[in-house]
């Protein structure tokens, strides 16, 4: 699916609303919920679902994976929406197909997951040292995922 330079322009508007409001919550959201959020300013509709379908999957080729030295292994479980990560294989617990979100090396994580209808949002005071995540980090998404009750 490709975007028009309007509906990529009018996603860019949307996105940037709300970082400069620094509402991330409300960026999440929706992504979270495939363009479906109710946004005062703008209505209940703030971005078309397939806009929002196609910033959540994997845009990158074998071979942009495989030429890749961003952190060793890391596209054999993931690979690349529009601005974040998305897990095409699942590893463990925390890390179901189809979960998007983004790891930012100064302490925060995000993620979404569709399939339990989940958001997840940690933040610290301590930058990462490495590109892999610290396990306070690790344990948070475990224990998120340990607390879903069927």
């Amino acid at each position: 699916m490709s975007l028009s330079k309007a509906r990529l322009g009018r996603m860019h508007d949307v996105m940037a609303g709300y970082v400069e409001r620094g509402d991330v919550p409300g960026i999440v959201t929706l992504v979270s919920r495939r363009g479906e959020v109710h946004v005062d300013a703008i209505g209940t509709k703030a971005a078309a679902r397939p806009s929002v379908e196609t910033m959540t999957t994997d845009q990158l080729t074998r071979e942009q994976k495989t030429g890749s030295d961003l952190v060793t292994g890391y596209f054999d479980s993931h690979g690349w929406g529009f601005g974040l990560s998305v897990v095409t294989r699942r590893d463990d617990a925390s890390g179901p197909v189809g979960s998007f979100g983004w790891d930012g090396g100064l302490g925060t994580s995000w993620r979404s997951d569709p399939s339990e209808d989940l958001i997840g949002i940690l933040m610290t005071q301590r930058a990462w040292t490495s590109p892999t995540p610290p396990d306070v980090c690790l344990d948070f998404w475990t224990s998120v995922y340990q607390s879903i009750e069927d």
